[in-house]
């Protein structure tokens, strides 16, 4: 595994199982099976951004949200 990153280390250690557990990751890995080390990885998560659409636009909202009240949700992949 990278030495070179802790956080990397710990979020592999910590929270990629218990993220994948409560379904709100998944995470990826790339890993060299001859030495059994981990090469890289990328983790996809899901998140509702919540928007109050009080300070947008109204050009803005009828373009990309869609919907005239106070708070939009949005599903995004982080």
């Amino acid at each position: 595994m990278c030495s070179r990153d802790e956080d990397v280390q710990d979020f592999l250690r910590r929270n990629a199982i218990r993220y994948e557990k409560k379904s709100r990751a998944r995470t990826y890995l790339l890993m060299d099976a001859d030495v059994l080390n981990v090469l890289g990885y990328f983790t996809i998560a899901l998140h509702n951004l919540i928007i109050d659409t009080e300070n947008v636009s109204k050009s803005l909202i009828q373009r990309y949200l869609q919907k005239r009240d106070e708070f939009v949700q949005l599903i995004c992949f982080l």
